[in-house]
């Protein structure tokens, strides 16, 4: 489904937000074209992924207690099939059945291969009450369970510098800590290389981040004093860096393309509302403010443009809570998507197979046009990557 859509009220007053605090509001802006690509009567979809090689997208479904895992493949406008957990006894279901034979019921926190390919991680319950990690080397194989410990792992992050590094979160310590192991495992599937890298009895750490080229970690540290910082280590768990030190909520980092940014959301303190920084790698300077009053993603990070020059970010703005594109330079320029969308959130953005244009894959409850908005919907739109911050019409 095709929609051209206006330029809404939400998206004129997140622009004047931006000029007001002091950016510029780029000229080349308007209507982009909008596809509806996957909806699921009564149920949402959350947490869209994309592909290294923009080929295949990923997110979930929720229901009730129960959280089923969606691909499509872009390429081809196949899809969306189920990585299927449930039901219809399929060969899938069979491989990941769990301790007592039961089908799993949660199966989530999907983390493509980075630097290329459609391999994926994700966890699921194993049919029992703990999450476990399982492998797809790539989009259309079946799936490898590769931790079998009675503690959760979750939160996986499949990059490293050859692609097939795995961090994880996992609770094998009393707590959450960071461990990693490499893949492919050995023949005989055992988790034994399994490394901790995490040791610190007052806090915990998830949310394990690489950066392009594999030669560092960003994570999100919860201390027993209520404060979540980001910090940022080598992969085999030496140098920890702190990298914020500020009251409230930091979370969600995301590396730039050149590995020189990381950017963040963080609430000051503040419930309820999200502010978006980028910091520095390579400078001591404080992390520099680009967006106010953000809506902050479920489980990915600020989407970075693939030059590096840009974030997609929803601006908390209802009932649309419009999509922007925000030009990280000297000055910051705002760039508005009128996706005629309401209640955009968990922006993601890559190359289209191919490579000539990129693509925005998000969630949101619905389109202007649409006389019910009860759940909420993946959508995609693109842009001309050579022509920057113009969207295609």
């Amino acid at each position: 489904m095709i929609e051209r859509p206006k330029i809404l009220l939400g998206g004129l007053l997140a622009v004047l937000a931006a000029v007001a605090a002091g950016g510029k509001a780029d000229p080349v802006s308007g209507e982009v074209a909008v596809e509806r690509i996957a909806s699921h009567d009564g149920a949402h979809c959350y947490n869209p992924r994309l592909s290294a090689d923009g080929r295949w997208l990923a997110y979930e479904v929720g229901q009730l207690k129960s959280r089923k895992q969606f691909i499509l493949d872009l390429k081809n406008r196949a899809g969306p099939r189920e990585i299927r957990v449930d039901g219809g006894g399929s060969k899938i279901r069979d491989r990941i059945k769990g301790r007592g034979g039961e089908a799993p019921t949660l199966c989530n926190e999907l983390s493509f291969q980075t630097g290329g390919g459609s391999g994926f991680v994700l966890s699921c319950d194993g049919g029992s009450q703990n999450l476990d990690l399982f492998w797809l080397p790539s989009a259309d194989r079946q799936p490898i369970r590769i931790t079998h410990d009675a503690a959760n792992d979750y939160l996986p992050a499949l990059g490293g510098p050859e692609g097939r590094s795995l961090l994880f979160t996992s609770s094998r310590s009393g707590q959450g800590d960071l461990y990693r192991l490499e893949l492919p495992l050995p023949p005989e599937g055992s988790d034994s290389s399994t490394r901790r890298l995490t040791r610190d009895e007052a806090a915990s750490e998830i949310g394990p981040v690489w950066s392009p080229k594999g030669d560092f970690v960003t994570f999100v540290r919860h201390s027993s004093k209520g404060e979540t910082d980001l910090w940022r280590m080598a992969p085999d768990g030496s140098r920890p860096t702190q990298i914020t030190r500020w009251k409230g909520i930091e979370s969600n980092p995301s590396w730039s393309p050149d590995g020189k940014q990381i950017a963040f959301f963080a609430d000051h303190g503040r419930a309820g509302r999200f502010d978006l920084y980028v910091k520095s790698v390579a400078s001591s300077d404080e992390p520099r403010l680009v967006a106010e009053d953000v809506v902050k993603a479920d489980r990915t990070g600020p989407a970075w443009t693939p030059d590096g020059k840009g974030i997609v970010v929803a601006r908390k703005a209802p009932p649309e809570n419009p999509l922007l594109i925000v030009w990280i330079g000297a000055t910051l320029r705002w760039t508005p998507l009128s996706t005629a969308t309401v209640l955009n959130t968990d922006p993601v953005i890559g190359v289209e197979p191919g490579g000539k244009r990129w693509q925005i894959a998000f969630i949101a409850q619905g389109t202007a046009k649409d006389e019910q908005m009860r759940w909420y919907q993946v959508f995609l739109t693109t842009m001309d990557a050579e022509l920057g911050a113009k969207p295609s019409r």
